[in-house]
């Protein structure tokens, strides 16, 4: 009797192609984390560079218009004139800031390992 016709595999075989299925799929798994985490502090590096970038530009932006803007009515009311541009400063960072609140709430980390992991359960429950 040859052992394409023996029928099915011995008992001590399953286990252990298991164990090293498992195995596989848990390595493959730990892999696909680390990449995604190296992808996630790439973009984390590249937000936060446009975000100082944009800060600092936007800071000098900002202190030219307020020197214009109150050298161009230093003769009517300077005071008013700051009072405005001071409302206007505030009004955009609030907006700013809960826009970044917002971005940073439904920003999904870990997206293709937590499907994958899902899969593997999924398939695992027997379905």
């Amino acid at each position: 009797m040859d052992a394409s016709s023996a029928g099915p595999l011995p008992v001590a075989g399953t286990p252990r192609s298991f164990l090293r299925r498992l195995l596989a799929t848990g390595e493959n798994r730990v892999r696909l984390l680390a990449v995604e985490a190296q992808e996630e502090r790439e973009h984390f590096v590249r937000v936060l560079i446009m975000v100082v970038v944009a800060a600092a530009l936007g800071q000098l932006a900002s202190m030219v218009w307020t020197a214009a803007i109150v050298i161009a009515f230093w003769r009517d009311s300077a005071v008013l004139a700051l009072g405005i541009v001071g409302a206007v400063y505030m009004v955009v960072a609030a907006f700013l800031a809960l826009r970044a609140m917002s971005a940073l709430k439904h920003h999904q980390s870990f997206e293709a390992t937590l499907d994958q992991l899902r899969k593997d359960r999924a398939s695992f429950n027997g379905g």
